[in-house]
């Protein structure tokens, strides 16, 4: 792979990551499943949210320090960044 390729597959992954990971909110008594937003992630990681959109259109390069903080940030591997990934579903556990 080149860089390139290396880096838009990257940006590919976080969009995929962020927009099928999801955080469980309370609602009157009631649990609600929401997708994680650009903004919630930028403080997670310490970035705005138009740093987390420039990571995923690819107009920016995510550095490694970055790379592993999201990782760990979404409990995922940093090499599962790497590779292309068609589906990402985050295992969400309902505590009582």
């Amino acid at each position: 792979m080149t860089e390139k390729e290396i880096n838009e597959t990257i940006s590919s992954n976080l969009w995929t990551v962020r927009n099928n990971t999801f955080k469980l909110i309370q609602v009157k008594d009631k649990l609600k499943k929401k997708r994680l937003t650009q903004t919630e992630v930028g403080e997670a990681i310490n970035v705005t949210f138009q740093q987390i959109q420039k990571f995923e259109k690819g107009k920016n390069n995510i550095g490694s320090a970055k790379l592993k903080i999201l990782a760990d940030y979404f409990e995922i591997p940093v090499g599962d960044m790497y590779e292309p990934i068609s589906t990402y579903y985050k295992e969400i556990r309902e505590e009582v």
